[in-house]
């Protein structure tokens, strides 16, 4: 028999129980802004295409598109649609220093 799990707490799904596919799509976004900084045009490309050069190819694409599917248990779904980034007031301070501020 086939049995599926909550990706979440780990509860069997056993088959016709009550499920929950969430799907989540990241994309990059690009705001239409490149940034120029002083320097040899040429050479920064020449850094740019290196560093290519030197990703994997499965990271790059990572980077610029990603998509995860879940199973969850009813009782997990009601608490990821409550919270979807699972945060608290504690944690909305950006994990990168140079971003913004969230805005409340």
């Amino acid at each position: 028999m086939f049995y599926q799990q909550c990706m979440r707490c780990g509860r069997i799904l056993k088959p016709g129980a009550l499920k929950y596919l969430v799907s989540i799509r990241v994309v990059a976004d690009f705001n239409g802004v490149i940034n120029e900084s002083e320097g040899d045009t040429e050479e920064m490309i020449g850094e740019a295409l290196r560093q290519i050069d030197d990703m994997d190819a499965e990271e790059m694409e990572r980077d610029v598109y990603e998509e995860l599917n879940l199973v969850l248990c009813k009782n997990c779904k009601d608490h990821f649609v409550r919270n979807p980034l699972n945060s608290s007031e504690d944690d909305l301070s950006p994990l990168d220093p140079d971003a913004t501020a969230p805005v409340h």
